[in-house]
């Protein structure tokens, strides 16, 4: 399937307070915010308990993913790390 990468930093991360399941927003250059679960986040690449607010990452958006009207990222890839200077926060 041909897709669009489209560029954008995470601006929530959240944690289940009891299992290890995790999910945030990431917000564009538009202002859009797209929901994303833990199932999108790049395990291959990167363990995904690594990823945290602040970080830039590149994702997929495609129509099956939608949930309900809200914008649904199915992958999620990690570019580049926030700055270790308290920008960074991991779940």
């Amino acid at each position: 399937m041909n897709w669009t990468p489209h560029d954008g930093v995470i601006v929530q991360w959240k944690r289940h307070k009891t299992k290890r399941r995790y999910w945030g927003f990431i917000g564009r250059a538009d202002g859009e915010l797209i929901w994303f679960g833990e199932g999108a986040l790049d395990s291959n690449a990167i363990d995904r308990h690594t990823f945290g607010k602040g970080d830039h990452v590149k994702f997929a958006l495609f129509p099956e993913c939608r949930d309900g009207n809200r914008p649904t990222a199915c992958k999620v890839w990690l570019v580049k790390r926030a700055q270790e200077n308290g920008e960074r926060d991991v779940a």
